[in-house]
Order: structure tokens, then C-alpha cells, then sequence
């Protein structure tokens, strides 16, 4: 039988990487999050507290950083909006970029339930300038393609 999930090790666990994840949702780097909340390991200790909290119990500190980060991407991705309707490369490199962190923030790399865990990252910095026009004509961006203006 394993140790109680209200031991006192175990609530002291769950409040350090629930102020992890305010911490990181508030801007702190994994440097500063170890050194605030007291992680002995470091930046990894305090990376993977904020990982398993997110994936885990602390539903209300994760769904609030979740919430957070979603705005910020919402920002970029309104500021860079005409550009990227215009065609410009760069644009498009960012939107593909912002859908590339939006995708890891709500989980949607994530196989099905398997037994072998695999991670799937997407690399578009290799990319020529006419490989990202012609991606960016695929979603319907650029410049010879009509847009609607609102």
C-alpha cells in the first residue's frame, strides 16, 4: 500500500508545483521557479513538477495557464494577421509557429492511448522561402488568393 494522498509529504508536493504553475503562467523561467518554490534539482526539477501539474490533479492553476498562454498566442497572432493574409514569408513562418504552440498547449500531438510514448515535433526552419509561399497558398494565404475584410 503506497503512501497517503493526503500525507503531509504529499500536500507540501502538491502546493509547491501548484505555486510552479502560477509562477511559469506569470512569465518566471524554470531558473526562477526552482529558486522560488525551493526545487532542489533545479530548472529540470521545477520543469517537470510544471509538466506533471499541468497533466494532473491541479486542474485550476493549469487550466488558468492554459487560459493564459491561449491569449498570448491569440495576440501574436492577431498582430501578425495582415501579413500573413498579404503573402509575407515571415508571416507565415509565424502563424505556422503559433499553430505549432497552440496544437502542444491543448494536448493535440498527443497519440491515443498506447503503450509506447512517442513525441512528434515539427521542424519548418528548414524551410525554403518558396516551400512556406506554397505552404501558405495550401491554407489559402497569400497574396494571389481573394480574402474577406471584415
Amino acid at each position: 500500500m503506497g503512501e497517503s494522498k493526503t500525507s503531509p509529504r504529499r500536500i507540501t508536493a502538491t502546493q509547491k508545483a501548484a505555486k510552479a504553475v502560477r509562477l511559469r503562467a506569470a512569465g518566471y523561467n524554470y531558473d526562477e521557479i526552482a529558486a522560488a518554490v525551493g526545487y532542489r534539482g533545479g530548472k529540470g526539477s521545477a520543469c517537470k513538477a510544471v509538466q506533471r501539474a499541468l497533466a494532473a490533479t491541479l486542474q485550476e492553476p493549469s487550466d488558468e495557464y492554459r487560459r493564459l498562454q491561449q491569449e498570448r498566442i491569440d495576440t501574436a497572432r492577431k498582430a501578425n494577421w495582415n501579413n500573413m493574409l498579404a503573402g509575407h514569408v515571415e508571416a507565415i513562418r509565424t502563424e505556422l509557429a503559433l499553430q505549432q504552440e497552440e496544437a502542444k498547449l491543448w494536448g493535440l500531438y498527443q497519440p491515443a492511448e498506447t503503450k509506447e510514448e512517442r513525441r512528434v515535433q515539427y521542424d519548418f526552419s528548414g524551410l525554403t522561402n518558396e516551400q512556406i509561399e506554397k505552404l501558405g497558398r495550401l491554407m489559402g494565404l497569400g497574396p494571389d488568393t481573394e480574402h474577406m475584410s471584415e
